[in-house]
């Protein structure tokens, strides 16, 4: 993970900008931008506790794994 954060910190990664990237080993994944399911405007600056009343009832009664964004791993 460490050489994938140095070279996106370097200028040769510049062009870079808003992609999904999953390390996995040996194995790198770049992935199309993912959809947006859920959004919300706060009319302050976020907290712990704004962050909890929004997003905490998106993700009421879902189970973690089964309803997220899953990334393949073969």
């Amino acid at each position: 993970m460490a050489p994938l954060v140095a070279w996106l910190a370097s200028p040769e990664a510049g062009e870079v900008s808003g992609q999904l990237i999953q390390v996995w080993g040996k194995q790198i994944r770049v992935f199309a931008p993912p959809v947006a399911v859920f959004a919300v405007e706060n009319e302050r600056e976020w907290c712990v506790e704004d962050l909890q009343k929004h997003l905490g009832k998106f993700f009421e009664g879902k189970k973690p794994i089964d309803d997220s964004f899953a990334l393949p791993m073969a």
